[in-house]
């Protein structure tokens, strides 16, 4: 009978209710066997499921018949593998059912470029195992594009393969030796444990047009921003630091500053705050052991604030793809006797051979005074200098390191010799000067810095384009002569940035255009 409240969910004619077979049977009565109407039902039960079971029989045999006579009938279905067949009947797909996915094979071979090549694209190593070999020897003489991937659940799966797995795991990387025969393009997504076993077990031929390789192994669990301080160190958590690509951390022994970029080997950014010297009793305690000198390749930038000498930190490290660099001094400024003699920034500097391009750096009182210039000159992908003066250099003693940088950007701003550029800073685009401590009526720098642009947009000259200075408020520059105020605002015309930068009361800059009374 019909649902009386859908009219359509009737039962269709052809379909047979196997239903009525499930029941809970009721206890009969008769002490001795089973009365008659349950020996008859019994064998109705019987006679139904052996009715069943024909049924199966005579549909199996009926879709084979109808295989035959498909592949009798039809060469494109008796010449081409089943795989290019699924993907041809499916791309008659809408684009509404492709979103469920390929009808068959989609874990298995995915074929691709008909007539001209067989592609092989394995999603997963398990269903190799069962259709893998048949299908390769189906595809003929076929060229193959092979991407396989191995299917990893949990960060534990990429170090150990299953005793229960194995010889299924082993019969799939060995498919790769027959596969190799004719393959032109392979993408192979597997563990290290598969690529150590092919490498030692399975001899392969590289492909003729591209060959890919990547690991789930690369795959990390854990925390990727993280920030300590004291006296939190670094034996006193346990996380994953492969993981970990950017870390701030405050009151730290430079020595153990050293020991985390070895344990953090992607880490791409650090803030090390107020890092300064401990005793040696303490160092024993929280570190543990000496200091062991670290090349790191991931580490981009680097914030660096000391209480003392850096020169522990700067001497073990090798930053050899470091772009960004800014160190200052803590407790006013002040740099310490030894961190002025030292000269550990240019040895650090010419040790790691990195692509800097920002350097802020806070000037020590320098001996000699063009001690700047010979870390400046290492510098060639510079492309922005922020300079700050320390609160021990004289004001007398900050203006010659002012004016000396200066000369040195305009006498090396044009091209040498006809074809060579320069060596000293040949790609500067930003220059930040603090001017804190210069007189208020003492402008004649400005003159210098017309000469650093020269002519903007001049074949053969750096690309210089910005000044920044750093001011407590931005008042009209006075003084200066008319002429000089022209040319001034001719560069600013020009498309020349010429900018005060103003700390706000919230702690953030802002940059005003500089403007001539």
């Amino acid at each position: 009978m019909p649902c009386p409240y859908h009219k359509d969910t009737a039962l269709s004619t052809n379909i047979i209710n196997l239903s009525q077979l499930d029941y809970i049977k009721s206890e009969c009565h008769v002490e001795e066997g089973a009365c008659q109407l349950c020996q008859e039902l019994l064998a109705a039960e019987n006679d139904v499921e052996a009715a069943i079971m024909q049924l199966k029989a005579a549909l199996n045999r009926h879709q084979r018949v109808k295989t035959d006579i498909n592949r009798t009938h039809s060469p494109i279905i008796r010449d081409l593998p089943i795989e290019i067949l699924s993907r041809i009947f499916y791309s008659c797909f809408s684009e509404d059912m492709q979103k469920y996915g390929e009808p068959i094979y989609e874990d298995c071979f995915v074929p691709l470029k008909v007539g001209a090549g067989f592609i092989a694209g394995i999603s997963r190593l398990q269903p190799v195992c069962a259709y893998g070999g048949m299908d390769i020897e189906r595809s003929g003489t076929l060229p193959i594009w092979v991407y396989l991937a191995e299917d990893v659940e949990s960060p534990g799966d990429v170090k150990t393969i299953p005793e229960a797995c194995r010889p299924c795991w082993e019969r799939c990387l060995q498919l790769l030796k027959k596969i190799s025969e004719r393959w032109e393009v392979a993408s192979l997504n597997l563990s290290l444990n598969s690529f150590v076993y092919i490498a030692h077990k399975v001899k392969i031929k590289p492909p003729i047009r591209r060959l890919a390789l990547q690991s789930p192994n690369d795959m990390c669990y854990g925390p990727k921003e993280v920030t300590l301080s004291y006296p939190i160190r670094l034996g006193h958590v346990s996380i994953n630091w492969h993981c970990v690509t950017h870390l701030k951390v405050q009151e730290w022994p430079q020595e153990e500053c050293v020991s985390l970029l070895r344990h953090a080997p992607r880490l791409e950014s650090r803030s090390l705050i107020r890092v300064g010297c401990f005793s040696e009793a303490t160092m024993e305690t929280i570190h543990g052991g000496p200091v062991v000198a670290v090349n790191h390749d991931s580490l981009r930038y680097l914030y660096i604030e000391c209480n003392n000498s850096p020169a522990i930190f700067f001497d073990q490290v090798t930053l050899s793809s470091l772009e960004e660099l800014d160190y200052s001094h803590f407790r006013g400024g002040y740099f310490p006797d030894e961190a002025n003699r030292s000269i550990f920034l240019r040895e650090f500097i010419a040790r790691s051979s990195c692509p800097l391009k920002k350097l802020s750096l806070y000037v020590p009182p320098f001996t000699p005074i063009d001690y700047l210039d010979t870390i400046l000159q290492l510098l060639l992908s510079l492309v922005h200098f922020d300079l700050h003066f320390s609160a021990g250099l004289l004001m007398t003693y900050q203006r010659e390191v002012f004016d000396h940088l200066l000369l040195r950007l305009i006498t090396t701003a044009s091209i040498e010799d006809g074809n060579v550029i320069s060596k000293f800073l040949p790609k500067l685009e930003i220059l930040e000067l603090d001017c804190f401590r210069l007189r208020d009526d003492d402008v004649s720098y400005w003159i210098a810095i017309i000469d650093v642009f020269g002519d903007p947009g001049k074949e053969g000259r750096r690309p210089f384009s910005c000044v920044t200075i750093n001011a407590d408020t931005p008042y009209p520059v006075k003084g200066l002569p008319d002429d000089v105020v022209d040319r001034l605002v001719g560069l600013q015309k020009a498309g020349a940035v010429i900018e005060h930068r103003i700390r706000s009361k919230d702690g953030y800059y802002d940059f005003v255009p500089v403007k001539w009374a």
